[in-house]
């Protein structure tokens, strides 16, 4: 598929999805505020074929890119392969988003929101769905819960810090964990920068 294909494709959804804007190969929430929100169209090996992934980002998380260990894929039947050429593609796929993307997107109105929907997954197996978590906690002023699950997180970085990114994330979530505990307030300014530069990153600010 081309990307125009994908773009046709989201222009068609989008009457449907209020409050929605259109990047690339994403829809999303708009303004993005703390997390992003998003509903990406992946191409696959097959050339009429795509994929419809289901995120949540919180920008507070130091990235460089879209992430989609926080989500799911959207299913079709018994594949989550979605078809172009499928003459029933947009009302199935509009259905299919009203009753499984849109619920969860919109009950994600504050960092503890995100939090919530983030364990409710039930992916904290994942580091990367486990950082959500915990940043979202930190980012929502909880601190005994953000404590909490930072100690989750550091426990499954100390597994794979031979691996420089895991041992860039475990030095920053100690740093983070140790100022939540001392200083809450500079911890919420470091987050509130960490969420800026991020949005800037991903081209969503």
């Amino acid at each position: 598929m081309k990307n125009s294909e994908i773009v046709a494709i989201q222009k068609r959804l989008l009457p449907d999805l209020p409050g929605f804007a259109q990047k690339g190969q994403m829809l999303f929430v708009s303004p993005v505020g703390h997390t992003l929100r998003g509903i990406f169209f992946d191409r696959a090996t097959n050339p009429r074929g795509f994929y419809v992934q289901i995120l949540i980002q919180p920008l507070c998380v130091p990235e460089e890119h879209i992430i989609f260990n926080v989500g799911w894929r959207l299913r079709h039947g018994r594949t989550d392969l979605w078809n172009a050429d499928d003459p029933q593609l947009i009302p199935e796929l509009g259905l299919a988003l009203s009753r499984e993307a849109l619920p969860f997107l919109s009950s994600i109105q504050s960092p503890r929101d995100t939090a919530t929907a983030a364990v409710s997954l039930r992916k904290s197996g994942d580091r990367i769905v486990q950082q959500a978590i915990a940043y979202s906690f930190a980012r929502a002023g909880d601190v005994p819960e953000a404590v909490k699950a930072l100690g989750r997180l550091r426990e499954q970085l100390e597994e794979t810090q031979q691996y420089p990114a895991s041992r860039a994330d475990l030095e920053r979530a100690e740093a983070l964990e140790l100022e939540l505990v001392s200083d809450p307030s500079e911890a919420q300014r470091r987050l509130e920068s960490w969420e800026a530069e991020t949005a800037k990153k991903l081209a969503v600010a």
